[in-house]
């Protein structure tokens, strides 16, 4: 327990927030499975028999309960589902399922329907999105680069941001897995994503290969995965790029002290405050401070959570739906939960408002459950916004969501006892 306490506190490593709590070692079914050294003693033994002593928490049973349902009804041999048994997912609805698999796996280890469909999300399943060829991009061509685009079998066209989020589930599942070719992954995508960064605006990192516009969507996670790299391997220059984007967003994205959503070559303005842009600039700016013990990292960061609870919730998490913001997508949230779980890791003051506003709203959550297993996505119970339910992005973003608060919960309740 002290490592998982260790882990959750410090937080020396990124996504997500206890990554390298557990050991692998493979399985006779050839998926990886490992031994938690997160047990938790708990007064009341769960109803059933779960695959892990991590249970102490409303969250962890619908956690696995969902993990196993989305695995059911998503994935295929040959894709991920973009809706349960229809359709092929895009790029990003795959990165959500990588990181749904990931908090689940490290929840439930020795679960082997899990640690399967983790270890097939990250051969085969992103394979099918990997591309290698030469691209035109305003700093001219780049010879035989490796990204990931939109579509299976590399359909469509690429998005930084969504390579962004590959990235990062490759530093999480070396970080996690211990396996020296997600490193290597990871560190090639990196190449890929370096190549939207150019001088036009000052500098900062292209949305899409349109390169009409540099967004906070994909400067945030870019950041998120060179300074992630730089904790990895100590290379310098990804600890500087990674500064490089956190300097360029806040002298061009930061309207007061929350962030807008991006700038046009052309001189157009985006100034809507997505909550996942402030999740992802949070954790940038932790990481920084962690990295360098600088507080100037800490107080920027401290005044963009502080702004965000303002932004995000009503009556202190009393009301379920949350304010200010037209995406109500679990998968948003989910992030929102990183940036605020990598703020407390770092902070001195130990701020707890963030979550326990979010665990209020998500206990709430917890009573739209319906007959399929499935919760309402968007966090304001019987309005879907006239977007789909079950889009892959909305299940995998509420595991998300309940895994990390189950640890959160893990955590607190043993720091509590001390």
């Amino acid at each position: 327990m002290k490592k998982l306490i260790a882990c959750l506190l410090t937080l020396a490593t990124m996504v997500p927030l206890i990554a390298g709590c557990a050991t692998g070692t493979p399985d006779d079914t050839g998926a990886t499975t490992t031994t938690s050294t997160t047990a938790v003693t708990t007064t009341t033994a769960p109803k059933k028999e779960y695959p892990s002593d991590n249970m102490d928490s409303i969250f962890a049973e619908p956690s696995y309960l969902l993990a196993r349902q989305i695995i059911k009804d998503y994935w295929r041999t040959s894709h991920l589902n973009s809706e349960p048994r229809n359709g092929t997912a895009v790029v990003w609805g795959f990165a959500s399922f990588m990181e749904a698999m990931a908090e689940a796996y490290r929840l439930f280890p020795n679960d082997k329907t899990i640690a399967k469909a983790y270890e097939n999300a990250l051969t085969k399943g992103i394979a099918k999105y990997e591309v290698s060829a030469t691209i035109t991009t305003p700093n001219g061509q780049k010879h035989d680069v490796t990204y990931y685009n939109a579509g299976a079998g590399g359909r469509g066209d690429y998005y930084y941001d969504d390579d962004a989020w590959i990235c990062i589930q490759f530093l999480n599942a070396y970080e996690l897995l211990k396996d020296e070719q997600y490193l290597a992954k990871a560190e090639e995508t990196l190449e890929f994503l370096w190549t939207g960064w150019d001088d036009v605006l000052g500098g900062g990192i292209y949305w899409d290969k349109s390169y009409g516009g540099k967004n906070t969507c994909a400067n945030g996670p870019v950041a998120i995965s060179f300074l992630w790299a730089y904790q990895l391997t100590q290379k310098e220059e990804y600890l500087e790029k990674g500064k490089m984007i956190w300097d360029w967003a806040r002298e061009k994205l930061l309207d007061g002290d929350l962030y807008i959503d991006a700038l046009g070559v052309d001189g157009g303005r985006n100034n809507w405050k997505a909550a996942y842009n402030q999740a992802t600039m949070i954790y940038v700016g932790a990481q920084l401070y962690e990295i360098t013990g600088d507080e100037t990292y800490l107080e920027q960061t401290r005044r963009t959570y502080e702004a965000s609870l303002s932004l995000m919730f009503k009556g202190r998490g009393s009301a379920v739906t949350m304010n200010g913001n037209p995406i109500y997508k679990s998968w948003c949230i989910g992030w929102l939960v990183r940036g605020y779980l990598k703020f407390y890791s770092v902070d001195p003051e130990k701020d707890t408002r963030g979550m326990e506003y979010m665990e209020t709203v998500l206990k709430k959550n917890l009573k739209t459950k319906d007959k399929k297993g499935y919760y309402d996505p968007y966090f304001k119970t019987g309005d879907w916004g006239g977007e789909s339910k079950t889009d892959v992005l909305q299940p995998c973003g509420m595991l998300s969501v309940m895994a990390l608060c189950t640890y959160y919960d893990i955590a607190m309740a043993e720091k509590e006892a001390k």
